[in-house]
């Protein structure tokens, strides 16, 4: 399950709404915040948005840890000008450049892998195979947190034959 999708969920559920009720305060539909929550369609900056405005109304945000990392969220995973932005435009442009230099930390992974499309996980599949070590480490990380399983077997796979990455990544 997605990480942010499934902490939403969390928010919402320990500020006692259903999802029907989430829906009809947010106007985004039942059945796409579902498939948000369960990690099946990926996090969009106004669902965070929503989310952080329903959920800081009204006393049902009274929780400031909930609150604090919701808008975490938004600011780091999801503004195009944060570091997990930027990063997700390199990947998706094809650059790894910006990847292959510092080791990123699990929270700007999160905020790349929510953001991804299926050609940038084309890349960074051929990274964490191809790359330099940085750029490994840093791909890996990212597929590890990308929604569902779907990448999970590969970061596993290499991880278990490489341990200059697994050292790195661990």
């Amino acid at each position: 399950m997605n990480d942010i999708g499934s902490t939403l969920r969390a928010a919402r559920m320990a500020a006692g709404l259903s999802l029907s009720a989430m829906a009809r305060r947010t106007h985004f539909s039942k059945p796409y915040l579902g498939l948000i929550e369960t990690g099946k369609r990926p996090v969009s900056p106004e669902i965070v948005k929503a989310y952080e405005a329903i959920l800081g109304m009204g006393g049902l945000g009274a929780d400031m840890d909930r609150r604090s990392f919701i808008a975490a969220t938004a600011a780091v995973a999801l503004s195009p000008r944060t570091i997990g932005g930027e990063l997700a435009v390199s990947v998706a442009g094809n650059d790894p450049n910006p990847l292959a230099t510092v080791q990123t930390t699990y929270e700007v992974d999160l905020a790349v892998a929510s953001i991804v499309d299926r050609g940038a996980v084309r890349s960074l599949r051929r990274w964490v195979i191809d790359g330099e070590p940085i750029l490994r480490v840093n791909a890996a990380g990212i597929l590890a947190k990308l929604p569902g399983q779907d990448w999970s077997e590969t970061v596993v796979q290499t991880l278990g034959h490489d341990s200059e990455l697994r050292d790195r990544y661990l």
